[in-house]
């Protein structure tokens, strides 16, 4: 079975209407100049009150403009993919289109962050926050007209990794040409290629009257689990995290972007106050996702709500650092911590199936 979403955040304003947005702010502007200069050289005085209301007219319009030309591309965007959606169907290995269309086959990535303005104010620094996403399609192939995709092609490596606060996500996709012009992407997350390089894994944290094991066991992109505590001392917990850290440039074109790096922490297990505790953990998606959206706008944040998980995401681990730590959380204390490296397969290791 494969899980088809159809994710579409933040369009440009149509071409057609960013000429008429424009002229709609300058020309107001020099009406009013030209009315002003025209005045003074008559040796009158230039009716300001009129002037600036012919000024703001413009600026009303152009906002006007923009929002409506956003929306009306938006809109006309939104069907074209739904129904482009709607005509998807995976029988076998391959991917059916709707109909025979071009198709590139490349890498599709997102970006998302905050980004902070610095602005004085009487000797205060003022950080004000914007959120901000950009997604690019990278071509890497032209495979001409075609009604099918081998999946084969698509079940590749991804990484997705964000919260609330922004994320990343690069996954193999495809470019097609919709009707008007238009580019849609088909992005895949592919459970099947998250995959660990060892079976099992331990770690053990030893504080002066603590003490904690865990004993971890990888099975396709589940991680099974037990944490014992085997001495009750002070910690007043233990948690099994994983920590995902990943730091990516962003295209020169996308100010105020200029690179998203991104530390989450997830928690996978903690005992609070039992001596044992077995877990599992499944590293989403938890089947074949295949998300339609338009090459400009992919946000990896609204995509966690679309996918309906909860709280920070970690997987794919193609691109990215990642650690897992068993942690001794004591009270007035620093924590002891032990650390592993979390043995996922990259592309181009020993042992890996990637390409």
């Amino acid at each position: 079975m494969a899980r088809i979403v159809v994710l579409l955040r933040g369009l440009r304003p149509s071409k057609k209407w960013i000429v008429p947005a424009v002229l709609s702010l300058v020309l107001p502007f020099f009406i009013g100049l030209g009315w002003a200069f025209w005045a003074l050289s008559a040796g009158e005085e230039p009716p300001l009150d009129t002037i600036a209301g012919l000024w703001a007219l413009g600026l009303l319009a152009f906002f006007a403009l923009l929002i409506y030309g956003r929306r009306e591309r938006t809109s006309a965007v939104q069907k074209e993919l739904t129904r482009f959606a709607n005509g998807l169907r995976v029988v076998g290995s391959e991917l059916i289109l709707p109909r025979p269309v071009r198709i590139q086959i490349g890498r599709m990535r997102a970006w998302g962050a905050m980004a902070v303005y610095l602005t004085g104010m009487r000797g205060t620094s003022l950080y004000p926050r914007s959120y901000y996403h950009l997604s690019e399609f990278e071509a890497e192939e032209d495979l001409g007209e075609k009604e099918a995709v081998d999946l084969e092609l698509l079940s590749k490596p991804f990484t997705f990794i964000a919260d609330v606060n922004g994320g990343y996500l690069s996954a193999p996709a495809i470019k097609a040409e919709l009707l008007g012009g238009e580019a849609v992407v088909v992005a895949v997350l592919d459970p099947s290629t998250i995959g660990f390089e060892r079976d099992e894994v331990s770690l053990r944290a030893v504080g002066e009257e603590d003490r904690a094991e865990a004993s971890l066991r990888f099975e396709g992109r589940r991680i099974k689990g037990i944490v014992n505590r085997p001495v009750l001392g002070k910690a007043r917990d233990v948690r099994l995290e994983l920590h995902g850290s990943l730091k990516v440039p962003v295209p020169k074109a996308s100010w105020p972007l200029r690179e998203v790096e991104k530390y989450i922490t997830l928690v996978l297990a903690r005992t609070e106050d039992k001596p044992s505790l077995s877990f599992e953990h499944a590293f989403p998606p938890g089947e074949l996702t295949i998300i339609v959206t338009h090459e400009e706008a992919l946000d990896p944040v609204a995509l966690v709500e679309e996918l309906g998980l909860h709280g920070p995401v970690i997987t794919g681990f193609f691109e990215g650092r990642y650690e897992l730590k068993l942690v001794l959380d004591i009270p007035l204390r620093p924590d002891v911590v032990s650390t592993v490296e979390l043995p996922a397969l990259r592309a181009g290791e020993p042992g890996s199936t990637r390409s």
